[in-house]
C-alpha cells in the first residue's frame, strides 16, 4: 500500500512540470490545412491518395510514384492581410524513392503595435513558415512516410525557430 502511494504521488509530481507556460503549443499555422483539397478533408488526411504533392504536408505516407515531376502551387487568402502561400514538388528518384519538398508561408501582413492606453507606437509585421523535406516508402500495402521540417515564425522583433521530424 505504501508503494502504491508513493508511485501515486510520484506521478502528480511529474505532471506538475509537464505542463507547457504561456500556452498549450508552438508553431499552431501548421495545423492550417495547405492547399482546398486538404481542407476539404477537415485539414486531415490518412489515407485518401491524390495527385497533389502537397498531401504530404499532413502525412508524408501519401507521397507515391505517380506524383513524379509533379508539382502544387497554393495561394489562399484569409480574413484581413491574412495569406498562406505553399509550394511543393514531388519526384521519384531512382533507387530513393518518392521525395517531396515544400514551403509553407503564412503572412499576417501589417500590425498596428499600441501601448497600454492605445497610444499608437507604430507597425510590424508577423509570419510563419515551414519548410519540408518528405520520403515515403512502400512495402506491400503499407506505405510509411517521414518528414523532417525547419520551421520558423516571427512577431515584430520577436523569431522562433525549430526543427520537428
Amino acid at each position: 500500500m505504501r508503494n502504491i502511494a508513493f508511485a501515486t504521488a510520484f506521478l502528480f509530481t511529474l505532471s506538475l512540470y509537464a505542463q507547457v507556460t504561456g500556452g498549450r503549443a508552438m508553431f499552431e499555422f501548421l495545423n492550417v490545412p495547405a492547399n482546398a483539397e486538404l481542407a476539404a478533408w477537415g485539414g486531415q488526411n490518412v489515407s485518401v491518395k491524390s495527385k497533389d504533392p502537397a498531401m504530404f504536408l499532413a502525412n508524408p505516407a501519401l507521397l507515391h510514384d505517380e506524383m513524379h515531376k509533379v508539382a502544387s502551387l497554393s495561394y489562399m487568402p484569409y480574413l484581413e492581410n491574412v495569406k498562406m502561400y505553399s509550394l511543393v514538388a514531388a519526384a521519384e528518384v531512382g533507387k530513393i524513392g518518392p521525395i517531396a519538398l515544400g514551403f509553407k508561408y503564412l503572412n499576417y501582413g501589417t500590425l498596428d503595435e499600441r501601448a497600454e492606453d492605445a497610444t499608437f507606437l507604430g507597425t510590424f509585421r508577423s509570419n510563419d513558415y515551414a519548410i519540408t523535406l518528405g520520403k515515403s516508402y512502400t512495402i506491400g500495402t503499407i506505405t510509411l512516410g517521414v518528414n523532417a521540417k525547419f520551421l520558423g515564425s516571427e512577431l515584430a522583433s520577436y523569431r522562433a525557430h525549430a526543427w520537428a521530424i
